[in-house]
């Protein structure tokens, strides 16, 4: 991009008057550019607003009540009154992820699934049951990687083992203990329910 602006500049001061049309074009520059600054400015502000205020709705924030989170040009950015806060839990890191991208994709009405590997690393048994009705119902889709453990927890403690309807869960994909022909790994794609069931609490 500065190559094309030095370009253009030097095009345009081998031209007849050039002298006031130079003068034009790098006001005009300047203009631009200060408005630019104040437009990502404005808009860091918003998205930082909104993802604070997000965050705070979901459990691993909500639950400390002196913690605030902001989005500024080093990133995301925790603070416990006017002190920068270093250290956070691992719940609480991730969610602000998830607030973040979530205020950035609402500025242009953008929608992104959510892809979460370990999902539940760092909640507490007392905040799992709102993981779905909260970090879930910002994402018109997700998918999640987890072990057998993972989902149990899915099924007896976010479900109650009432299983979700269909709107909510709509497939499962299970990685076989054997390898394809070239060394690939198997895997299986199911829609039915007790699959998931399987993984959970049986012997899959």
């Amino acid at each position: 991009a500065e190559k094309v602006i030095d370009h253009f500049e030097a095009k345009l001061a081998e031209m007849s008057g050039a002298g006031v049309e130079l003068k034009g074009l790098n006001l005009a520059r300047s203009v631009i550019g200060d408005a630019l600054d104040q437009l990502n400015d404005q808009l860091r502000n918003h998205v930082s607003e909104r993802a604070g205020s997000l965050w705070k709705g979901l459990p691993p924030g909500k639950k400390d009540k002196g913690l605030t989170m902001t989005v500024g040009e080093e990133g995301l950015l925790f603070w416990r009154g006017n002190s920068n806060q270093k250290s956070v839990s691992g719940a609480q890191g991730v969610t602000a992820c998830y607030a973040a991208t979530t205020a950035i994709c609402r500025l242009g009405s953008y929608s992104v699934p959510l892809v979460a590997d370990t999902p539940f690393a760092g909640w507490d048994n007392d905040i799992l049951p709102h993981w779905e009705e909260t970090v879930v119902s910002l994402f018109d889709q997700w998918v999640v990687l987890v072990n057998k453990q993972e989902a149990e927890t899915f099924l007896l403690k976010l479900w109650k083992e009432n299983f979700p309807p269909s709107d909510t869960f709509i497939a499962s994909m299970l990685e076989y203990d054997k390898f394809e022909e070239d060394e690939g790994r198997m895997l299986r794609f199911s829609e039915d329910p007790d699959v998931f069931r399987d993984l959970a609490v049986g012997d899959i």
